[in-house]
């Protein structure tokens, strides 16, 4: 054969193959002239809940009602199934002189679920935004008409469900496999009984939540951002006034409005405040709120609120120590949190030398 006859039967073979390409997609790759398919929309203000439920994994985003003229907020509580090995009961040991016994099998499991609450970020209120109204890439067909195990269904009680707040039967859709690279993942809509390629990122988003989702800030607003700030420890009050109108993260700070040199130590004390973060919540939830011990009394309680013209009145506890952190609560959190001991104690410590110079 010629190498022009060659050349010609390759381009020949490649034009064919391109041909069949077209003709049948890759069920793992959507065309792009796909575009996208919505599968339901449900506006924000009508969600009550939605849960996305995993093989052992369970996390539930649930919208709440705001604080005052703040926004509304997000809660999310989780539910993670873990095994461990069921601890085998010592026996008599066996004596140095004599053979051990051949070792006996590995203990049974036992199912542990671990839950969670904690008030959601930025991060959980657009993964409830882009469940709300979810969008396929591409319908591949009818689960009917296709071999279900070939996209992971019937799936292993894996789904979203989206509750909503005029109540009737909630929307729900099957979790198949996902694709070649992760990025994508097959979801089977029961109400039209069709298979759809969603992407995956939809629902990795929501892995390990208590490191992704949980929001961090005490305050909805930079600490050092506020107008006046206010001490309480027992019956002495202070309040502390910013003197530069400035967005900056401290500012200057004085003892008075009227005041013509901010105060180093107050500057140091609200620098100090908006390190402040949240580290973990604590299990018990909005609920459960009193469960986590007596709030700090006398010399070591303090309360911090903060004040800001186009804002309401935010307000911090101090409640008490806990292993190394302090436990704490802001109008905020909505709840008990975790924070930093070391930072926790210092600024208690500054602020009671603060209220004790006033």
């Amino acid at each position: 054969m010629s190498r022009a006859l060659a050349i010609q039967a390759v381009a020949l073979a490649a034009a064919l193959i391109w041909a069949y390409l077209l003709a049948h997609p890759s069920k793992d790759k959507p065309t792009a002239a796909a575009g996208k398919i919505e599968i339901w929309r449900v506006e924000p203000g009508e969600v009550r809940s939605i849960t996305v439920q995993e093989a052992q994994a369970k996390v539930v985003l649930e919208p709440r009602e705001p604080f005052e003229d703040e926004k509304p907020y997000l809660w999310v509580r989780t539910e993670t199934q873990r095994r461990r090995p069921r601890r085998k009961p010592k026996g008599p040991e066996t004596p140095k002189d004599q053979p051990r016994e051949a070792p006996a099998d590995p203990p049974e499991t036992e199912a542990k679920t671990e839950t969670a609450e904690f008030k959601g970020n930025r991060q959980a209120e657009r993964a409830l935004a882009a469940l709300a109204t979810l969008s396929a890439q591409r319908r591949v067909g009818a689960l009917a008409e296709l071999d279900g195990a070939d996209f992971g269904f019937p799936s292993d009680n894996a789904y979203i469900s989206i509750e909503r707040t005029g109540g009737g039967e909630p929307l729900r859709i099957e979790l198949g496999s996902v694709t070649f690279g992760n990025a994508g993942r097959y979801v089977h809509f029961p109400r039209d009984g069709a298979v759809y390629l969603v992407k995956s990122a939809l629902t990795q988003n929501l892995k390990r939540p208590a490191r992704r989702l949980v929001d961090r800030e005490m305050f909805p607003y930079r600490a050092g951002t506020a107008e006046r700030v206010e001490l309480r420890m027992g019956s002495k009050v202070a309040s502390f006034w910013r003197l530069i109108d400035t967005d900056s993260q401290s500012g200057e700070w004085a003892t008075s409005p009227g005041a013509g040199s901010p105060d180093e130590a107050v500057q140091e004390w609200i620098r100090d405040l908006a390190k402040l973060k949240v580290d973990g919540y604590l299990g018990g939830g909005e609920s459960d709120q009193e469960a986590t011990g007596e709030e700090a009394t006398g010399e070591a309680a303090l309360e911090v609120r903060l004040f800001r013209e186009d804002r309401p009145a935010l307000s911090l506890h101090f409640l008490r120590e806990s292993d190394g952190a302090w436990i704490a609560k802001s109008t905020y959190t909505r709840a008990p949190v975790k924070v930093n001991g070391a930072l926790a104690a210092s600024l208690i410590e500054k602020g009671r030398s603060l209220l004790q110079d006033r």
